[in-house]
């Protein structure tokens, strides 16, 4: 991915760019639009689309609550031996949506726990680009934590 950024303001900086990815099904290049926004107090957005949005309140120096929502996929390949076909693959594609707590523990950490509902799921078995087998594993509940750690 290659991306320019551009501060109109203090707090406002866009970001235009593209990138290459295999990741939703079909290999394209993908236009890509940063926004990151700050009223210059407690409010914060920041959107990178088409992959995800946030808005974040910052109660306080190492606490954020937040809502987001995204669009996460993934090429996966296949053991031959096991899986149908020359070249199999999983694919699969989650747009989540949900509230957030960003918390930072230290100057070097910084610990997110995301939940919320996932609207689109959807998930296949390829041989190439041949789909195989599609099956839908449902919408429903989802949690995530994530720990960032800098050295």
């Amino acid at each position: 991915a290659a991306l320019y950024l551009r501060h109109y303001s203090r707090t406002l900086t866009v970001g235009y760019g593209l990138a290459y990815a295999m990741s939703y099904g079909a290999d394209f290049p993908i236009p890509l639009l940063q926004l990151m926004w700050s009223d210059g107090g407690r409010w914060r957005a920041d959107c990178m689309l088409p992959a995800y949005a946030e808005l974040d309140y910052v109660l306080g120096p190492s606490i954020e609550l937040g809502l987001r929502a995204g669009i996460q996929g993934g090429r996966y390949h296949l053991d031959p031996d096991r899986y149908q076909g020359d070249n199999p693959g999983l694919q699969r594609l989650d747009v989540t949506v949900g509230p957030l707590l960003r918390w930072s523990a230290s100057s070097r950490s910084v610990l997110t726990v995301e939940a919320g509902w996932t609207p689109i799921r959807e998930a296949g078995l390829y041989d190439g680009k041949d789909e195989t087998e599609d099956f839908d594993p449902g919408k429903g509940a989802y949690a995530r934590a994530e720990m960032m750690l800098s050295f």
